[in-house]
């Protein structure tokens, strides 16, 4: 039976995440008054 990784991110697959996902939020916030205007 082969089992895929479920949610055992490895450190370099969390920092990635974690990565990616500040860089969303600091796009988000950089922009979002550019949009509200």
């Amino acid at each position: 039976m082969k089992r895929r990784r479920a949610i055992a991110f490895g450190p370099i697959e969390l920092l990635l995440l974690l990565m990616s996902s500040g860089a969303v939020g600091f796009g988000i916030s950089n922009f979002l008054p550019h949009i509200l205007g």
